[in-house]
């Protein structure tokens, strides 16, 4: 997926929405359900398609094919998408942060002492961990 969205963004994030059904030498197999039709399209487009298996053969080290499995059955039979384990990640972590700012000591307290409610907890955007290469640090 990095390697895909290292060539084109725009490519990378709708093949985030695919579904993982193969990966054998020289072919990777994916399904899109039906509401990610626009997704299919794109990576599957005159243009999409190239860009894609191109970047999976230089990162695979041989030439590989994308193939697109034309049923939804079976894109909706494997596991979820990337993309789809990302916003439900994503929905889980606001829920949990909602509840703790609601729920937080001084929140309460300043509720109390200002006679004020919470409406509305808008959630930035959690901080990843910055991935680390493996081997040795270069001295710098």
């Amino acid at each position: 997926m990095e390697a895909v969205k290292a060539a084109s963004a725009r490519h990378g994030a709708s093949l985030s929405h695919a579904r993982l059904l193969s990966v054998r030498p020289g072919s990777v197999g994916v399904g899109f359900t039906r509401e990610s039709a626009f997704h299919r399209s794109t990576v599957s487009s005159a243009t999409g398609r190239p860009l894609v298996e191109r970047a999976l053969s230089e990162h695979f080290g041989q030439p590989t094919v994308l193939v697109v499995e034309p049923a939804d059955l079976q894109a909706t039979a494997s596991g979820p998408s990337l993309a789809e384990a990302d916003a439900r990640e994503r929905a889980e972590y606001e829920r949990s942060t909602d509840g703790e700012v609601r729920n937080h000591p001084a929140v309460l307290s300043a509720l109390r002492l200002l006679g004020g409610e919470i409406e509305h907890v808008q959630v930035l955007e959690r901080e990843r961990p910055v991935p680390v290469p493996d081997g040795p640090e270069e001295p710098g």
